[in-house]
């Protein structure tokens, strides 16, 4: 008896889990996923990501991982995206319709 109890509890807790992640949008996989530390080249690499943004905040991924090319750092665009990502960095861009004049302004 206590066996059946057991397995139905953990067949309810598994559905109140995969409802849970449906309503997040997640896979049920992630949410059990514990979450990994950045490691020390991830580190270094996000400093040079930070100051190449800081100097040059109009570059994306593909620009930065050029300019880290021309400084010696083999890098991969993918990596540097991934990065910039993480960091909360993007490319400073134009917004749409920047160059639109205002109401009733005579051009």
């Amino acid at each position: 008896m206590f066996g059946a109890d057991a397995n139905e509890l953990a067949k309810k807790e598994a559905q109140i889990k995969e409802l849970q992640c449906r309503a997040l949008g997640i896979s049920r996989r992630s949410a059990y996923a514990a979450p990994r530390r950045a490691s020390q080249a991830d580190l270094r690499l996000m400093r040079q990501i930070d100051e190449i943004h800081t100097e040059e905040p109009t570059h994306g991924a593909h620009r930065t991982r050029a300019t880290l090319g021309h400084e010696g750092v083999r890098v991969g665009r993918g990596r540097v995206g991934r990065l910039m990502r993480v960091m909360g960095i993007r490319a400073l861009s134009p917004k749409p319709a920047t160059s639109a004049p205002a109401k009733g302004h005579q051009v």
